[in-house]
């Protein structure tokens, strides 16, 4: 049996990988957009691609999700579709249009956790480092 995640990276665009997720995520083939679901465990959908990710690509240790998903937690709920309304920051990583422009990610959630990683390792280091900030200044 595969995982969500395997049939998701399995899709070569974004729309496929609609196209394939929707009816797993939102449970309706013509959802407008995919958004988090809960299941029997409390955790959204999308919360458990990131998570198959965090520990099958990136190699995070459980420790390691808990400070990710910490952090994401107070930032959007995991929520694909989460906007802030004073600086514009969108989707599960809020990412900030103004620092980060052009990169079409509103409508892809799997393309935002992809993201999310990378900003993580790239601007931090590493979750510890990102946590650290997170927790000493509201944000990260």
């Amino acid at each position: 049996m595969s995982s969500i995640l395997d049939l998701i990276l399995k899709e070569p665009s974004m729309a496929d990988r609609y196209m394939t997720s929707a009816p797993m995520v939102a449970g309706s083939p013509t959802a407008a957009t995919p958004g988090p679901t809960g299941n029997v465990s409390g955790t959204s959908d999308w919360e458990q691609v990131a998570q198959d990710l965090a520990y099958n690509k990136y190699g995070y240790s459980p420790e390691d999700w808990n400070k990710l998903d910490y952090i994401i937690e107070h930032e959007s709920s995991w929520n694909p579709n989460a906007v802030n309304d004073s600086s514009g920051a969108y989707g599960i990583p809020q990412i900030l249009p103004k620092a980060h422009p052009g990169l079409g990610l509103e409508n892809d959630p799997m393309g935002q956790i992809r993201w999310l990683f990378n900003y993580i390792n790239n601007r931090y280091g590493g979750v510890d480092a990102a946590y650290d900030w997170k927790v000493q200044n509201g944000w990260y």
